[in-house]
């Protein structure tokens, strides 16, 4: 997410950057050279949807190695494969923005942005978070408004950016940044939920302390086992 900050104060501050140079490609030259701020910037924006890329198959393979991949998990693994495909469509858009066929820069930008608001609906509504407990949770839960609600000023701008269109530039870049600081306090929030959630389990002991996926199942406690001090499940039977 501080890749798309620091993208959004660059197209805000440089005038030769931004969504006016993207959509004033086709019929303008470049006033600057293909120096290194030029090399600089393309890297920036590959970096943002290539993490994003990264995050969401972590979050997908997490979800499908789980012990609990119960129906709490499937929210978790369709939420991780449309980020993933979001990010990826994302690269795209940064990989032919600023070139002359901008029919095609478009559909990649709005596909992304589109998705990625699908994406953050179904985070708020569907992914359950099973690993957290109250209040990690809900931090959780307030990343992804805020997700959604960065992801949302994204899809409307672009429905005012279309090839075409002659919007108010500097308002649309604006509206970019205040997207990318939700999308950075959205990080940061989940980072916050997993610093409450490892000090929980630091300091809590037994199975009280333990995460959902660490609790022994029924059907070891229908049977009398116990859990010994190194996990190992014990049985009460002969």
């Amino acid at each position: 997410s501080i890749f798309y900050l620091i993208k959004a104060v660059w197209n805000l501050t440089d005038p030769n950057r931004g969504m006016s140079a993207i959509f004033e490609a086709q019929t303008t030259t470049r006033t600057t050279s293909p120096s290194e701020p030029d090399l600089l910037y393309d890297l920036l924006k590959i970096l943002g949807p290539l993490m994003y890329v990264f995050n969401g198959l972590a979050d997908t393979s997490i979800a499908l190695i789980s012990n609990n991949a119960d129906h709490y998990f499937r929210g978790e693994i369709a939420c991780g494969l449309i980020f993933t495909f979001s990010a990826i469509i994302d690269m795209g858009n940064a990989f032919f923005s600023g070139g002359k066929d901008l029919t095609l820069t478009y559909s990649f930008h709005s596909l992304a942005r589109h998705s990625y608001v699908v994406y953050s609906i179904m985070a708020i509504f569907f992914k359950k978070y099973p690993d957290y407990r109250e209040p990690a949770r809900r931090v959780n839960k307030l990343g992804d408004i805020l997700f959604f609600l960065g992801s949302l000023i994204d899809l409307v701008t672009s429905y005012f950016t279309r090839p075409g269109d002659s919007p108010d530039w500097k308002e649309v870049d604006i509206w970019a940044l205040i997207s990318a600081t939700f999308w950075l306090i959205d990080a940061l929030f989940f980072v916050v939920a997993d610093i409450i959630e490892s000090n929980r389990c630091c300091h809590c002991a037994g199975n009280n302390g333990m995460r959902r996926s660490e609790v022994p199942s029924t059907e070891d406690e229908s049977t009398g086992g116990s859990t010994d001090s190194g996990g190992n499940t014990t049985s009460a039977s002969p």
